[in-house]
């Protein structure tokens, strides 16, 4: 994840799973990077020798999830409850950023593929169910999850476009703000929505044969601000303040 020009293009390469080579830039992230606290401490259970580990990486989880519990994701859902609030679609920088994004049902499905590799491994020791001895697990049981690429700036006209035609706000005009103006209201503001993070899935489709297959972005970006207005109580047909 680039940090340091919020707003801007990538200036790397996507990360990829597909080799041992391409998993050492992975694994050799700094201490202070997202998330690698937690991975280090699933690598280091797997390093024991005492159990099998495997660590799934997604990006932005589009798409509401069919669980009992949280059934949101952060980033699309919380950009459009900020314009929901706020009444005036903004973006970060130029909104040029860029990430890669996986459905909340292709993610769940590769987890389903994983956790049956596993089970198949335990009971016969290298096979079982299909794919049981392709998985890979520990160090190389790394699996990124990702169904394309997209842009942070188009994500925000989107939604400012939908939302105008619903009558939520009274513009299309999608404010280019600083990232610490956007962190002033919305914490984390910058990271969730002017940073760039691109991952290519390998692994999982060569070794598990996972393909993503859900909804696009589109529908998913239209869908979570639906599911963000019926969370702010908000009409059907609310006139946003101000000439239309």
């Amino acid at each position: 994840m680039d940090i340091d020009s919020y707003g801007n293009p990538p200036t790397y390469a996507p990360y990829s799973d597909g080799d041992s080579t391409s998993l050492s830039s992975v694994l050799s992230l700094p201490s202070h990077a997202l998330h690698r606290n937690v991975d280090s401490i699933i690598l280091a259970a797997g390093a024991s020798g005492r159990v099998k580990t495997a660590i799934v990486c997604p990006p932005t989880i589009v798409g509401a999830g069919r669980g009992v519990d949280n059934t949101r994701s952060q980033q699309i859902p919380g950009l459009a409850a900020a314009y929901l609030e706020r009444g005036q679609p903004f973006q970060i920088g130029k909104g040029l950023n860029r990430w890669t994004y996986v459905h909340v049902s292709d993610l769940s499905r590769l987890y389903l593929l994983l956790v049956t590799a596993a089970a198949g491994v335990i009971a016969s020791g290298s096979s079982g169910p299909a794919n049981a001895g392709k998985a890979t697990w520990n160090d190389e049981g790394y699996y990124f999850a990702e169904a394309g690429e997209f842009e942070w700036g188009t994500v925000c006209r989107q939604l400012a476009t939908k939302g105008k035609e619903l009558e939520y706000w009274n513009t299309v005009t999608v404010e280019e703000l600083p990232a610490v103006v956007a962190n002033s209201f919305v914490r984390g503001a910058g990271v969730r929505w002017g940073t760039n993070s691109l991952c290519k899935a390998l692994r999982a489709k060569e070794l598990l044969g996972w393909e993503p297959t859900g909804p696009g972005l589109e529908a998913s970006v239209e869908e979570a601000l639906e599911v963000e207005r019926k969370r702010a109580g908000i009409g059907h047909a609310k006139r946003a303040a101000g000439d239309a």
